[in-house]
C-alpha cells in the first residue's frame, strides 16, 4: 500500500486512492484516523495531478501553436482563439518548476524509503523485521506542500476564465501579499516571470520603437498603432497588458519615450546605441515598485538627447518667431503687404476683367504669388520660412459671379472670407523634427488666428482709406466753399449735418480699430510671444525687431548625426526648465518635447482667449464691427471718395437725405454694437452674481475699480487654459481690463453705457 500511496502521490492513477479520498472497500479496513490522513495526502495528490496536466496540456498546446502559425489552414484556424497566450505559456513553465520542487521531495522520500532509511522506516517487531512507514512521518514530510498546492489549483480554475496579462500579473501579485512564507514565495516566483516578460514586451516598445498594428495572446504587444496622425502615426499602449499597479503618470511617460523611439524608426534614425543598451539594463533589473523611477530616468535621458541632437531650443525659438511673424502678423509690413496684393488681384480678377475671360479666375497660387511680391522689399524676402507657406481655397477658385461664402461655424469660417469673399487659409509645411512639437492642432489654431487678424488689419487699411478719401475730398471741396460745406439756408445745414455725422462714424470707427488691434499686438501677442520665448530660452533675450529671419519653417536639422557622434561645440541653451512659471523648480536641466507641447499649447490658449475668439459670441461681434466699418467704407468708395455730392447736381438734396439716412443707419449699428461689445468686456470683470450678493452686476464706471480684484469668467476660463501659472494667470486678469482703459480712457463710453441703460440714446455723431 506504501508504493501505490507514493505512486499516487507522484500523479498515477489508483483504485484504491482516488481524488476525492480513500475508496470504500479500502477505507471499511482502515482506523478512522488513517482514512482522514490518507484523505489529505489523497487531496494532496489530487490538486498536484490537476495542476501537472495543467501544465503539461498549456505547454503542449502553445508549442503546437507556434510550430504551426504560419500554416494554419481550415478547421484549426476555428482553434486559434482558444491557444493558450504568451503571458498563460510562461505562466505553465513557471508553475511548472515549481512543481519540480514537489516532484524533488517525492523522489528523495521514495529513496530514503528504499534504502530504509532508519529516520523514515520505523522497525518492525514482527519477525520478518522489514519495518514500515508511519502515515504521520508522510503527512509531516508532504505538510508544506498543502497550502501551495491548493492555492496552484485553484490558480488553475482562475485562468479557466477570460483574464487579460494585466490581470493575471495583478491576481498574482495580490496572492503574492500573504503571511504564508511558501505561498509568498511561490507566487512572487510566478509573478517574477510574467515581470520579467512584460518588461521585454516594455523595452521592445519604449526602446526599440516597434509597435504592431495589433495585438493576440500568443503574440502580444504593448504598443499599438493605432493609424494616422498626420505627419506621423498615433500610437497607444495596450491596455490589456497593463497591470494596475503601473499607474497614470508612468503610462503616459512610457507613451512618451516609445512614441520618440517609433517615430524615429520611422524617420530611419534611433537612439544612441549606449543610451538605449544602459536603459533596457536599468529597466529589466527593476522591480514593479522601481518601476517608474527607471521609466521616468528613461524619459529624462531620452527628451536630453532629443534637446540636445535633434530638435534645440534655439531652433524651437526660431520657428516659434516664425509662426509669429506670418501667422500672428508680427511682421506688420509684409502684413500690409500681403493684404495690399489680395486686395490688388481681386480687383484685378474680379472686378477690371473680362468676366467670361480665363483670367478672370482666382487660384491658390495666385494668393501664393500675391504673397511672394508682398514680400519684396521687406525683410521677408531673404526668409527661407516664407518657402513653406501656402494659400489654400477650401471652396475651390474665385470667380467673378461666385457664391458668397457659408459660415460653417467656425472661427476660420467667420474671418477667412473677409479678404476675397471666399474662404482663404494660410497654412505652412511642418516636416521632421519640427512637428514633435507643432503638431497640426497647433498649426490650425495658427490659421484661425491668421484669418482672424488679417481680417481686422483689412478692415483697419479699408477705414484709413476712407479717412484718407474724406479728408483729401474736403480739401478739394473747401477750396470753392470756404469754411463751410456749402449750399444755403436747410441745404448748407443738412449737407453739415451729414459731414460731421460722417467724420464722427469714421472716428470712431478708427478709433475702435486702432485701439483693438494696438491691444491685439502689444499686450497680447507682443507680450505672450516674448514670455514664451523666455521660458525656452531664459538667458538669450528675445530680438527686438520683429522681423527676425527666422527659419523655423523649413526642414530643421532634417538629418540629425549619427548617435554617438559629437555636434558643435557650441554651448546648448540654459535649460528653460529652472525657474520657469508652470514647470516644477526640480525641473531636469532641458525641456522635453511633451512639456514643450504642453507649454506651447498653454500660450496658443491664452491668444485665442486674448483675442476673443475662444467663444464665438464674441468672435460674431467683432466679426459684426467689421463688417459694419468695411460697409461704410464701400459707400464712401462708392459715392466718389466723399459722402457730400457735388452742390451743382439737379438731385443734390435728394441724395443728401439718402446718403444721411444710410450713414445713420451705419452709425447706429456700429453704436450698438460698439456698446455690446463694451458691455461685454464690463461684464467679463463684474463679480458674479454670489461674489455681488446675489444682485445683478451694475453697468457703471464702478465695473473698472472691482476688475482688479473680481472672479471674471473669461479669467477663470483662461487660468485653467493657464495651467495654474500664478504670472500667467496675471496677465489673464489684467488683459481685459488694459483693452478698457485703451477702450474708455476718457470715460465716454462708459457714459455711453450709463446713458444706454438710462434708455438715453446717444449722439450720433460719435466722440
Amino acid at each position: 500500500m506504501l508504493a501505490e500511496l507514493l505512486l499516487v502521490l507522484g500523479g498515477h492513477p489508483s483504485s484504491l486512492f482516488l481524488s476525492t479520498g480513500v475508496s470504500p472497500e479500502l477505507a471499511s479496513y482502515l482506523h478512522p484516523g488513517e482514512v482522514a490522513s490518507l484523505n489529505t495526502l489523497c487531496s494532496l495528490a489530487a490538486n498536484y495531478t490537476r495542476v501537472r496536466e495543467w501544465c503539461e496540456v498549456t505547454q503542449a498546446e502553445a508549442r503546437a501553436a507556434i510550430l504551426a502559425s504560419s500554416r494554419r489552414k481550415g478547421k484549426e484556424r476555428e482553434r486559434e482563439g482558444r491557444e493558450p497566450g504568451q503571458y498563460v505559456a510562461v505562466l505553465a513553465g513557471a508553475v511548472r518548476e515549481v512543481l519540480e520542487e514537489y516532484e524533488s521531495l517525492l523522489v528523495e522520500t521514495e529513496a530514503l524509503v528504499l534504502s530504509r532509511d532508519p529516520g523514515t522506516v520505523q522497525p518492525s517487531e514482527d519477525k520478518d523485521g522489514q519495518g514500515y512507514v508511519p502515515l504521520s512521518l508522510l503527512l509531516a514530510t508532504f505538510d508544506a506542500w498543502h497550502a501551495p498546492m491548493a492555492a496552484l489549483s485553484a490558480l488553475v480554475t482562475h485562468l479557466e476564465e477570460e483574464s487579460t496579462p494585466g490581470e493575471l500579473m495583478q491576481h498574482l501579485s495580490e496572492q503574492s501579499a500573504t503571511g504564508h512564507p511558501t505561498l509568498r514565495r511561490v507566487f512572487t516566483q510566478l509573478l517574477q516571470r510574467l515581470w520579467d516578460l512584460w518588461l521585454t514586451h516594455l523595452v521592445v516598445f519604449l526602446l526599440d520603437g516597434v509597435a504592431s498594428d495589433a495585438s493576440s495572446p500568443s503574440s502580444p504587444a504593448l504598443g499599438l498603432d493605432a493609424g494616422a496622425d498626420p505627419p506621423h502615426r498615433l500610437y497607444k499602449l495596450n491596455a490589456d497588458l497593463l497591470p494596475r499597479s503601473v499607474g497614470g503618470p508612468t503610462r503616459e511617460s512610457i507613451l512618451y519615450v516609445g512614441r520618440v523611439a517609433a517615430t524615429l524608426k520611422r524617420e530611419g534614425r534611433a537612439l544612441p546605441r549606449s543610451l538605449v543598451e544602459k536603459t533596457r539594463r536599468d529597466i529589466m533589473a527593476s522591480k514593479p515598485e522601481e518601476l517608474d523611477a527607471a521609466v521616468q530616468r528613461a524619459r529624462a535621458e531620452v527628451g536630453e538627447w532629443l534637446w540636445r541632437h535633434v530638435l534645440t531650443g534655439e531652433q524651437v525659438a526660431e520657428a516659434i518667431e516664425s509662426f509669429a511673424n506670418y501667422f500672428l502678423t508680427r511682421d506688420g509690413e509684409f502684413a500690409v503687404n500681403a493684404i495690399r496684393e489680395i486686395s490688388r488681384l481681386r480687383r484685378d480678377r474680379l472686378l477690371l476683367s473680362n468676366p467670361n475671360s480665363s483670367s478672370s479666375v482666382i487660384r491658390a497660387h495666385d494668393l501664393d504669388l500675391a504673397m511672394l511680391r508682398a514680400s519684396l522689399g521687406t525683410a521677408a524676402e531673404a526668409d527661407r520660412a516664407l518657402e513653406h507657406l501656402s494659400w489654400s481655397m477650401p471652396a475651390g477658385p474665385l470667380r467673378p459671379l461666385s457664391r458668397p461664402a457659408e459660415d460653417d461655424g467656425t472661427i476660420r469660417g467667420l474671418f477667412s472670407p473677409a479678404l476675397l469673399g471666399t474662404p482663404i487659409s494660410l497654412s505652412a509645411e511642418v516636416k521632421w523634427p519640427l512637428d514633435l512639437f507643432m503638431t497640426p492642432p497647433a498649426v490650425q489654431a495658427y490659421g484661425d488666428m491668421h484669418a482672424y487678424l488679417y481680417a481686422i488689419r483689412d478692415a483697419h487699411m479699408r477705414v484709413l482709406e476712407c479717412w484718407s478719401a474724406l479728408s483729401g475730398a474736403q480739401r478739394r471741396r473747401r477750396q470753392y466753399t470756404g469754411i463751410d460745406e456749402g449750399g444755403a439756408g436747410a441745404e448748407r445745414d443738412e449737407r453739415v449735418r451729414l459731414a460731421r455725422q460722417a467724420w464722427g462714424t469714421v472716428r470712431a470707427m478708427l478709433f475702435f480699430l486702432d485701439q483693438l488691434l494696438g491691444h491685439f499686438m502689444t499686450d497680447i501677442v507682443g507680450v505672450q510671444h516674448k514670455r514664451l520665448l523666455e521660458q525656452i530660452r531664459p538667458h538669450v533675450p528675445a530680438p527686438a525687431p520683429v522681423h527676425a529671419r527666422a527659419r523655423g519653417l523649413s526642414n530643421v536639422r532634417a538629418s540629425t548625426p549619427t548617435p554617438g557622434t559629437p555636434r558643435n561645440p557650441r554651448p546648448r541653451p540654459s535649460t528653460p526648465g529652472l525657474g520657469t512659471p508652470g514647470l516644477a523648480p526640480d525641473a531636469p536641466a532641458y525641456l522635453d518635447f511633451l512639456t514643450l507641447r504642453q507649454m506651447h499649447a498653454r500660450h496658443l490658449a491664452f491668444l485665442r482667449e486674448g483675442l476673443f475668439i475662444a467663444e464665438r459670441d464674441s468672435a460674431q461681434l467683432i466679426r459684426d464691427i467689421l463688417d459694419t466699418c468695411k460697409r461704410f467704407a464701400g459707400l464712401v468708395e462708392r459715392w466718389g471718395g466723399d459722402v457730400l455730392p457735388e452742390l451743382l447736381l439737379d438731385d443734390s438734396n435728394d441724395r443728401v437725405s439718402e446718403r444721411a439716412r444710410a450713414v445713420a443707419e451705419i452709425s447706429d449699428s456700429l453704436h450698438e454694437q460698439m456698446g455690446e461689445f463694451f458691455r461685454l468686456l464690463l461684464e467679463s470683470q463684474s463679480p458674479t452674481e454670489k461674489e455681488a450678493g446675489g444682485g445683478g452686476a451694475s453697468m457703471t464706471r464702478g465695473s473698472l475699480t472691482r476688475a482688479s480684484t473680481s472672479r471674471a469668467r473669461v479669467t477663470q476660463i483662461m487660468a485653467v487654459n493657464s495651467g495654474g501659472d500664478a504670472e500667467g494667470d496675471g496677465l489673464m486678469a489684467r488683459h481685459v481690463e488694459q483693452l478698457l482703459l485703451r477702450l474708455d480712457f476718457n470715460g465716454v463710453l462708459t457714459q455711453w453705457q450709463e446713458g444706454r441703460d438710462e434708455n438715453v440714446l446717444p449722439p450720433r455723431d460719435l466722440p
